[in-house]
């Protein structure tokens, strides 16, 4: 989307929350009917337009943001991008945020070129959300590419693709991720075993299961409640109901 040289028409819902600025981020130069040009001005940290975006977001409910509304939290930061005002990762997880609302693939990915432009793409807590929302999303290649590009990812980053793949149907590349995992130096935690005992289950791999069970005993993990129901089902879902 092109973005305006000299401002942007928003709505009373943009507006609203620009003209609380206090630091000189962005400010309301005309008022027309329902909708304000907002001229942006100064350089300072624009965090406090997002935390509006994100507030009144939280008023209306998860179902009550429209698209237009998604629209113009990401419009609006793209203009302060545009006219020189930091882009910071409290106002990158806002807008994140408020896409997972909606479920928007395409404000995923606009957002996420604004984490690339802004040089956050690196950032582990942004990636690891990023990737848990492409897949919310159904986003499944662009959450592969994302962790593609994380040079040591944590546990949370393995979780967050093991659990994508093995929830979009991909149980292979799941398990291909595991054993990856496993030949680093991360230590596996109870998520990513919950995650990877889907796929086998989908995969009805018995195998497979079988040898990530004795991981979990190793783990000193086999008394989780959680990890115990997913061995059940996904033993029996194998046909191997003695082991249950």
């Amino acid at each position: 989307m092109a973005i305006p040289q000299m401002g942007v028409f928003l709505s009373n819902f943009a507006t609203s929350a620009l003209r609380e600025d206090a630091c000189g981020g962005a400010r309301a130069a005309v008022t027309r009917g329902d909708d304000c040009f907002v001229q942006p001005s100064g350089v300072g940290d624009g965090d406090h337009v997002v935390r509006n975006f994100d507030r009144m977001a939280g008023y209306d409910g998860a179902t009550g943001i429209g698209e237009r509304r998604i629209d113009e939290a990401i419009l609006a930061v793209e203009v302060m991008e545009q006219r020189g005002i930091p882009i910071s990762s409290s106002m990158i997880h806002c807008l994140l945020k408020v896409c997972a609302a909606k479920k928007d693939l395409e404000a995923v990915k606009r957002v996420h070129s604004l984490m690339v432009r802004s040089g956050l793409d690196s950032s582990a807590v942004l990636v690891d959300h990023l990737i848990r929302l492409f897949a919310s999303c159904g986003g499944l290649l662009e959450a592969n590419q994302v962790f593609c590009k994380v040079a040591k990812p944590s546990v949370h980053t393995w979780s967050a693709i093991i659990s994508a793949n093995a929830s979009l149907g991909q149980s292979e590349r799941a398990l291909e991720l595991y054993h990856k995992m496993r030949q680093s130096s991360v230590k596996r935690n109870k998520y990513v075993y919950s995650s990877i005992l889907k796929a086998c289950t989908k995969m009805t791999d018995l195998p497979s299961g079988k040898l990530i069970h004795g991981q979990i005993i190793e783990s000193g993990l086999n008394s989780d409640m959680v990890l115990g129901n997913a061995l059940v089902d996904m033993y029996a879902k194998c046909g191997n109901l003695e082991e249950t």
